[in-house]
């Protein structure tokens, strides 16, 4: 039987990353719809159904993003897509975040609304540039809940779905309530 090298419908499907198993709630064996959020892309716009970036500790991609019902790897930094969206919504990060600075005197982990009309708003856990960011979206947000272990902070998304934070539970929702006077 002749084959041809570049059909890749008998091949077994790719590797999940041990760092996208430990981050999500059971995802099984992927079908064919979850080979193809296994594919890194080159960018990804920031949109409703967003529920986190994640920081990817991995060579290919550096964002693990999750959706609401999916998750996709991307090649650039959780900033560069905080900055791709504030561009694709007529401003830019350094505007919001000054915007922010201005009216409510956070000065630290600035909490970013991406699109008012849209109800998106993020808010990162450490400082934006720190490569332990991750950058959770306001609205997803179920349950928060701290962990046996020191410094971790397991985030349930109203979804289902959870990872754990490199954070304390404290921390963490010193940064959640935060941005809540200002979004509500």
């Amino acid at each position: 039987m002749n084959r041809n090298p570049t059909d890749t419908h008998d091949q077994p499907p790719p590797h999940n990353s041990k760092a996208l198993q430990k981050l999500l709630s059971p995802f099984p064996n992927p079908t064919s719809k979850q080979r193809r959020k296994d594919m890194i892309q080159e960018t990804y716009l920031i949109n409703n159904q967003t529920v986190a970036l994640c920081p990817a500790k991995e060579i290919n991609y550096e964002t693990i993003v999750i959706e609401q019902n999916t998750t996709f790897k991307v090649n650039k930094s959780p900033l560069d897509l905080i900055k791709d969206a504030c561009i694709a919504n007529w401003s830019t990060y350094e505007g919001k975040r000054q915007a922010v600075i201005h009216h409510t005197n956070f000065r630290q982990k600035v909490p970013i609304p991406i699109n008012i009309e849209q109800n998106i708003f993020t808010f990162p856990t450490h400082a934006p540039t720190d490569f332990e960011c991750y950058w959770l979206f306001f609205n997803h947000i179920g349950n928060i809940k701290g962990t046996k272990q020191l410094n971790q902070t397991r985030i349930t998304f109203k979804n289902n779905q959870h990872i754990i934070l490199p954070i304390s539970q404290y921390i963490f929702k010193k940064q959640y309530e935060r941005p809540s006077p200002v979004w509500v």
